[in-house]
């Protein structure tokens, strides 16, 4: 089975083909021009979701107060256009899904929605309360791999486009996937990765997307100028 894993796709995707399945971590809706289309392309597929605190301050599950001016007005610009069956789908999403051997949450298991999995200190504790072999998360944008050595602290791994990880139950890691709507690791392509469950590996993948198009479509719905320039320099 070929499954896409996904993460802060913010309203703005394109259609890829050829797969399985898809796994959603969270950030589906917020700062992107389309969250009902995109929603609506991502239930063609067969998938399981999880939620991001974007996905719940659309909802008026948190408050636009734990975000700056501009993605605070982002998220009350999705909530008003935010149709029923978005809403639907939105609402069903819980925070932590265990699939076989992989647990998938958009933060940490210590707080699934809002925090950033982003030094070897907040994998480690997170390892320590995972049961499963794999993880997957989203939030943080940077595509890295974390594994602790036999012994030794937890060491984060870079993932650049084609990184091929091998998965081992026997050893508990974490992958962290940059997002594929609004990448902000000074790299302006779309992140995701795939995973073969046959062959046993995940392998990180980067593709370019038609930005301008976005960008344009972001300014004619009245959205912040800074979260339309930031697209191109992927920050």
């Amino acid at each position: 089975m070929r499954i896409a894993l996904l993460a802060d796709m913010h309203s703005n995707l394109e259609e890829r083909r050829g797969l399985d399945q898809l796994w959603l971590l969270g950030y589906t809706a917020g700062y992107g021009p389309r969250p009902n289309e995109c929603i609506a392309l991502l239930r063609r597929y067969p998938q399981i979701a999880i939620a991001g605190n974007h996905d719940q301050t659309a909802l008026g599950r948190l408050d636009t107060a734990w975000f700056n001016a501009n993605a605070a007005r982002a998220e009350e610009w999705t909530a008003d256009v935010l149709d029923d069956v978005s809403r639907e789908y939105l609402a069903g999403h819980p925070e932590i899904l265990r699939q076989g051997l992989w647990t998938l949450v958009h933060g940490t298991l210590h707080n699934p929605v809002f925090e950033y999995l982003d030094s070897p200190t907040t994998a480690a504790a997170h390892l320590r309360a995972q049961l499963e072999a794999m993880r997957a998360v989203g939030h943080t944008y940077v595509p890295l791999f974390a594994r602790p050595a036999e012994d030794a602290p937890v060491t984060f791994q870079r993932l650049e486009d084609g990184a091929v990880r091998e998965i081992d139950e026997r050893v508990r890691a974490v992958i962290n996937l940059d997002g594929v709507g609004q990448p902000s690791d000074d790299d302006h392509r779309s992140a995701y990765a795939l995973l073969d469950d046959a062959d046993g590996v995940i392998i990180f993948h980067r593709i370019a997307y038609d930005i301008a198009s976005t960008q344009r479509d972001m300014a004619e719905a009245g959205l912040p100028r800074p979260l339309s320039e930031r697209l191109s320099v992927g920050r």
